[in-house]
């Protein structure tokens, strides 16, 4: 049987994103699953998801990205001196901004163990943009 064609089903490079959209995204997910009770999700069609994106957005590598913040936020509740940019519901601009353009692999079809990027180059990332982004208000 063929595989659906799923973007992050591969062994290659994941295109960049745009951060905003990353943060987009994030914030339509979050606002949609504030009133669930736990255990419940939402689901949103594919036209309101890209009302909230800019124009010609990936919407596949856009959740792909984005769905290795929850991996994130567990390494920075474990380890906050190492990970200190998540803070509860606050996230910090550089992680939203490192997520979009950091060097990302897809998962191959037998899955793996590991992330698919460099958690080092993560957060060297995270710094540099650190020291660009303005600050948060």
């Amino acid at each position: 049987m063929e595989m659906p064609n799923i973007p992050w089903v591969t062994d290659k490079q994941i295109p960049t994103v745009d951060p905003a959209d990353l943060k987009a995204l994030h914030k339509l997910h979050t606002d949609l699953n504030a009133d669930c009770q736990p255990g419940t999700w939402v689901t949103v069609g594919l036209r309101a998801v890209q009302k909230v994106l800019t124009p010609g957005a990936d919407v596949g590598i856009l959740s792909y990205r984005l769905g290795w913040l929850p991996m994130l936020q567990g390494w920075s509740q474990a380890k906050p001196e190492e990970f200190p940019w998540i803070k509860g519901d606050k996230i910090d601009d550089a992680v939203f901004s490192a997520l979009a353009v950091l060097l990302l692999t897809g998962i191959s079809a037998g899955g793996t163990s590991t992330p698919p990027f460099d958690q080092d180059e993560l957060v060297r990332l995270i710094l540099n943009l650190k020291k660009e982004l303005p600050p948060e208000k």
